[in-house]
Formats: structure tokens, C-alpha cells, sequence
């Protein structure tokens, strides 16, 4: 889907409402005269931390968890 934004007041960039929320969080590359805007999807913490049933967990397995959890997710797109 391509929608068009434009450049606002002092050189904002305004979003179409329809792509984005106010929280959102975004990252931007420039290359030439391309510009490119990706929304960041964190996951959710409690979605992750409910993986597992040891209490408390080391911070060792808390990255391997995160690092499965993301493989899972490129996997389903």
C-alpha cells in the first residue's frame, strides 16, 4: 500500500493516520532520493517472559529466549 505524506511545518514529515499511531515507534533510512520509514515491532515482554516456567531466569537464557522468539517471528511472515 503507498501513502502519500508531506512535509509540514520546519521540515516535519506528517504520516497518514492510517499507518501509524501516536506510539508508534519508527526507524528511517535515506539513500539518494529514497526514504524509507519502518514501524519497529517490539515484541511483547510478558509474551517472552511467559515462555518459560523457571523463576527467575538468568540473563544467559533470557537472550537465547529472545533470540528463538524472534527467529519464530521472521519464520511466520
Amino acid at each position: 500500500m503507498m501513502k502519500t505524506a508531506k512535509i509540514g511545518p520546519n521540515r516535519t514529515i506528517v504520516l497518514p493516520k492510517a499507518l501509524f499511531k501516536p506510539a508508534d515507534k519508527i526507524v528511517t533510512f535515506c539513500e539518494g532520493n529514497t526514504f524509507i520509514v519502518k514501524k519497529l515491532n517490539q515484541p511483547d515482554v510478558t509474551e517472552i517472559a511467559s515462555r518459560t516456567k523457571e523463576k527467575p531466569m538468568p540473563l544467559r537464557e533470557i537472550v537465547k529466549e529472545v533470540h528463538r522468539y524472534r527467529r519464530e517471528k521472521r519464520a511466520a511472515k
